[in-house]
């Protein structure tokens, strides 16, 4: 799951933990402690002019969190964009390989079993 706020607008990262609870109650992980989030600080390109949320902010709120990963990126620069989203793959691909398959098929099915013979009565159908 990837959390981003805007390092422009402190409203955006205070609802980061809103946000995660949200996630958390309403996709109801196996292990919430555990799940690979990633926050994003988005308009980084702005930091320099109109910044809200100080970088070593967000650090430790992810630190605090079980160290989640963070960057702060920039779409309009494209700045980070690269390395989160692989970051989020890595992730993903880890926890998905280390949890147990939501269904597993049989090893082999047999496309010319027979179909078991039915017998109609009327409204219903008996085996």
């Amino acid at each position: 799951c990837i959390l981003v706020y805007d390092i422009t607008d402190q409203k955006s990262f205070d609802s980061l933990d809103l946000w995660m609870d949200e996630f958390i109650a309403q996709a109801a992980p196996r292990n919430p402690k555990e799940f690979p989030f990633v926050v994003l600080g988005n308009k980084s390109d702005l930091a320099k002019t109109k910044r809200q949320v100080a970088d070593a902010k967000a650090r430790t709120w992810c630190k605090n969190k079980n160290e989640i990963p963070f960057f702060e990126t920039s779409a309009k620069d494209n700045s980070n964009v690269e390395q989160a989203f692989q970051t989020v793959a890595r992730n993903a691909l880890k926890h998905e390989s280390s949890q147990p398959p939501m269904y597993v098929p049989p090893a082999t099915l047999d496309l010319n079993e027979k179909k078991k013979q039915t017998q109609s009565t009327g409204c219903c159908e008996l085996l």
